[in-house]
């Protein structure tokens, strides 16, 4: 090195230097602050879907059970009306046969 670089050095302005080093420091902390920021919004966004996923095949297995019920339901209510119906039909054949007994007498 010669002497006039050495004089240069020796005249910079060193208070502008360390702003000028402190801010890019600053820049960077900034910066890896977002980026772990960012890293931990994408992992909260990663969990809520798979707790949404997990919600929603919880969901469907709900309303599995619940049409299977409804369904076994339904076959009874089915079942139940035809043994009405029948018993009805049983009970009008009734009521005609004491009619016309009725009737002959």
């Amino acid at each position: 090195m010669s002497g006039e670089e050495i004089m240069d050095v020796r005249q910079w302005n060193w208070g502008v230097v360390g702003v000028i080093l402190a801010g890019v420091v600053i820049l960077i902390a900034f910066y890896q602050i977002v980026e772990s920021s960012e890293a931990e919004l994408r992992a909260e966004m990663h969990r809520i879907e798979a707790r949404q996923q997990a919600d929603y095949a919880e969901l469907k297995a709900d309303l599995a059970a619940l049409s299977s019920t409804m369904d076994r339901f339904i076959e009874r209510v089915d079942s139940r009306l035809n043994e009405v119906e029948r018993n009805q039909s049983r009970l009008d054949a009734v009521n005609e046969l004491l009619a016309q007994q009725v009737i002959e007498r």
